[in-house]
């Protein structure tokens, strides 16, 4: 009768060996969906490359205008606001083609 319990364990080991395979299987899987993932991240960092383009501008030209109004300093910071948003939008323009790149 303690042929039936060393099979057993035996079945029992290989049963353990074969869990851990698929566990290092599902790893591994994970492992790469992990860097599909980051490709995909990247790519969508791209896609909000036009919005952050059209933002920057535009938000530090109404920071401008609204310095403007308070100030009373009519185009002063309405345009160095806009000439600050397009630089900040071409620098970001220059890091994500950079980043694209490498």
């Amino acid at each position: 009768m303690e042929k039936p319990e060393e099979q057993s364990e035996s079945e029992n080991s290989l049963d353990k060996v074969r869990a851990a395979k698929q566990a290092y299987r599902e790893h591994e899987v994970g492992y790469t969906t992990g860097r599909s993932l980051g490709k995909q991240l990247r790519s969508s960092h791209l896609l909000m490359l036009p919005i952050q383009m059209a933002l920057a501008p535009v938000l530090a030209t109404l920071a401008g205008r609204w310095l403007d109004g308070r100030l009373g300093t009519s185009p002063g910071f309405t345009l160095g606001g806009l000439l600050f948003g397009l630089a900040v939008a071409a620098i970001s323009l220059v890091r994500s083609i950079k980043e694209e790149q490498d």
